[in-house]
């Protein structure tokens, strides 16, 4: 959590990190954010910049779900443990 006057540093919240695991990464999998603070809204803006399949886990609607049935991606609409679960067994990992 932030809290006002407050910022993303590198040694608490790895924004720097994030912000280059996006430009990399092949897909965004997003569980259980309402995607409503800075850094997973601009981990969103990046994986739509660069046309990023987008895996939203969550059971609540949100910019991420959006994203997701916008394409390419998808949206679990369940919990983290029963989304995450499915999410696995499609991937044949579990």
């Amino acid at each position: 959590m932030l809290w006002f006057d407050e910022c993303y540093d590198e040694n608490n919240y790895r924004f720097e990190s994030a912000v280059e695991a996006a430009s990399t990464a092949d897909a965004l999998l997003v569980v259980g954010t309402t995607g409503t603070t800075s850094l997973p809204a601009h981990m969103l803006q990046i994986a739509k910049a660069r046309g990023l399949p987008v895996v939203d886990i969550n059971p609540n609607d949100n910019p991420f779900a959006h994203a997701a049935i916008a394409g390419p991606g998808t949206w679990v609409q369940s919990s983290a443990t029963a989304g995450m679960s499915s999410v696995l067994s499609a991937l044949s990992i579990v």
